[in-house]
């Protein structure tokens, strides 16, 4: 719904990776964000990896809780 995107390649085609600026808050949550990256781009190399598990995990053992919300819209 955003002005001028629906001439973007990327979005006709359903290829949009939108991360929150929150992602960029942590080391821990930077490193969450590249994993949803790699998955989005190469979905058969890490089809072993939940992204949203890696940003529990991650987050849990660098702040003691896991992050809650949405971070990430892949579509």
């Amino acid at each position: 719904s955003r002005p001028g995107w629906n001439g973007i390649d990327a979005v006709i085609s359903g290829r949009v990776i939108l991360l929150s600026e929150d992602m960029l808050e942590s080391q821990a949550m930077r490193t969450a964000a590249a994993v949803y990256i790699a998955k989005a781009l190469y979905p058969a190399e890490f089809a072993d990896i939940n992204p949203l598990e890696a940003l529990t995990l991650l987050t849990e053992e660098a702040d003691g809780y896991a992050a809650s919300g949405t971070f990430v819209y892949i579509g």
